[in-house]
């Protein structure tokens, strides 16, 4: 499997390597990655003092409650899937997730992507802080997503303290069809669960191999 990697607000993509790096170990398997930078500079993430020097420069996506910056950043996006592609799927977190799906609930932007599946931490929902979505495609509008309307498997990992998205990756879930959706909360907050919370570790894999055993029967 081919992942195309997309990092949190305030973070960079030399930090979501690491943040992901016990998860990708323990995933095993002949998967690789391609981690892609915001261009957007951006305020550090709290919580992230052990991740980065004080020398790193940090960077979101897109700037929060702009249209415009989201549209841009999911026609970025789009042009980097057909032109670095082909990805069988996305691992993201937080902002990262919002842009992603903003990919994945159009439905023509999703199938000319190919992606076959996500994996998300600590997701929140496209268009939540960016006013209305930003695509050429569909009319697709917050109010009128229907639940299950992201119907690829996905996986939907977040911590029953996060204090930062609280109650975004469960609307999040809800997007997806429950057909394929595999989710797993751990005890911590806005985080990925890495080698310091093993058992947070080892079950987000077990879930993410879960959804790919279905992926492989589809």
């Amino acid at each position: 499997m081919h992942f195309l990697c997309l990092h949190g607000a305030g973070t960079n993509s030399k930090i979501f390597e690491f943040q992901i790096a016990a998860l990708r170990y323990e995933l095993g398997g002949d998967h690789t990655y391609d981690f892609v930078e915001g261009v957007v500079a951006q305020d550090r993430a709290p919580g992230i003092e052990n991740l980065a020097t004080s020398e790193d420069l940090c960077f979101a996506y897109y700037k929060p409650h702009s249209t415009e910056s989201f549209k841009k950043a999911v026609d970025d996006l789009e042009k980097y899937i057909k032109t670095d592609g082909p990805f069988d799927g996305i691992i993201a977190f937080s902002q990262g997730v919002s842009l992603a799906c903003a990919i994945l609930i159009d439905e023509l932007r999703h199938r000319e992507s190919g992606l076959r599946c996500g994996i998300f931490f600590s997701g929140r929902p496209p268009f939540i802080d960016a006013g209305t979505p930003p695509t050429r495609y569909s009319h697709t509008t917050p109010s009128k997503t229907r639940e299950g309307t992201i119907n690829i498997p996905t996986v939907h990992i977040w911590g029953a303290e996060d204090k930062i998205e609280p109650g975004q990756a469960l609307a999040l879930s809800r997007l997806c069809s429950s057909d394929n959706r595999y989710e797993y909360i751990h005890g911590g907050g806005h985080e990925v669960p890495g080698s310091r919370d093993k058992e947070g570790l080892i079950e987000s894999v077990n879930v993410i191999r879960c959804m790919l055993t279905q992926l492989g029967r589809n």
